[in-house]
Parts: structure tokens; sequence; C-alpha cells
């Protein structure tokens, strides 16, 4: 797998003489490439030989503008090599969000000891459906400790959703268990995974 439309990557291949099966280590490389299943074009990349028969190609950046990519490798006397690379638009190397900003930066969890508003969540009557115009009794237990109120009230919003504001003292611990009940309702329960 390579990164679409990116410079500077590699593509590594063996050349093998085809009477004997050995290593070719001195062989004169063409290149063919082909992109999305269009035609054979000329590889425009450079080849550098490795040594002991393994040789690298450096595409152009253009060579890599596509989903799948076919590098054909030919010299005389010896065995074609075909590769067909998918391009990825992450960046494996990045170590923050693989390159792609539409994504956030870090896990997707709750900060400890730090306010999380418009934490939302339905309520259903005892056969299952959304229940609406409930008085909601919101409780919240940290780190296995007993369940307390948590510090605001849970409002309303439409068809069976509700919100609370969870205040910074309601998430401080690691594991956060909220419990949501109220009058000719289904309790609604969550556990919550906080990080520093």
């Amino acid at each position: 797998m390579i990164r679409k439309n990116v410079s500077g990557q590699h593509i590594f291949f063996c050349m093998v003489v085809a009477s004997s099966g050995a290593a070719d280590g001195s062989a004169t490389v063409t290149v063919k490439v082909t992109i999305d299943g269009g035609s054979q074009n000329a590889g425009a990349g450079s080849v550098t030989n490795l040594g002991n028969g393994q040789y690298v190609y450096a595409p152009t950046q253009g060579e890599t503008n596509g989903n799948q990519i076919g590098f054909f490798f030919t010299a005389t006397s010896d065995v074609p090599v075909s590769i067909m690379v998918t391009t990825t638009a992450a960046d494996l190397t990045d170590s923050v969000r693989l390159g792609l900003s539409a994504l956030p930066n870090g896990p997707m969890q709750v900060k400890k000891n730090q306010a999380l508003n418009s934490f939302m969540f339905p309520m259903f009557d005892t056969s299952g459906n959304p229940k609406t115009g409930l008085t909601i009794t919101s409780q919240r237990a940290i780190d296995g400790g007993s369940f307390a109120g948590t510090t605001n009230s849970a409002t309303e919003l439409s068809n069976g959703w509700y919100t609370l504001n969870l205040s910074a003292s309601d998430l401080n611990g690691t594991v956060i268990a909220l419990r949501f009940s109220s009058s000719g309702a289904l309790d609604t329960d969550y556990t919550l995974i906080t990080q520093p």
C-alpha cells in the first residue's frame, strides 16, 4: 500500500534470470505504469539497484495519483515482475490522526475532571417506546463508589431524548457510571471511561 498522490515513495522488487532462477544483480530494468486500469505508460520515476538482485522504484507523484496502480518491471532474459498496489489517503506514520484532518486529535473519550455539556440520552417506557415529559433523577458513581446525584439536572429535548450538563466533579474518576431513572420509565445506564 502506498499513499495516493504523494511523492517520495518506493516500490521494492527483485529480478530473476529466467533460465537459471538466480538473482540478477546487474539488470537494466524497464518500467511500465498503469493507473486505475488505464493504458500502460513508460515509468517516469527512477530505478536503483540495491544489490543481490533487489531493486527499488521511486514513482513520481503523478504515478501514485490513482486508487490502484500497476507497476510492471522487465529486463532482458529476466522473469517479468508485476506489482499492483492500492493507495490510501491515510499517513500510517502520522501518530496523531493518520494524516486525516477530519479525525479528532486523540482518542474520542471523555476527559477526566473536565465538564462535559449536553450529554444526551433517551428514556423509554416499560414497553420500550420513547417516553416524553419525564422528571429525571440523574446519578453518577465514580470508580466503584456509591451513586450520588449529579451536579445538574437533566432537561428534555424532544421525542424521548434528554440532556444533562455533567460537571467536572461528576467526571472526576476513571470509570464513571451514569444512571437515569423516572417514574413510569425504564432506567437508562451508561459507563464512561475517561482519559487524563
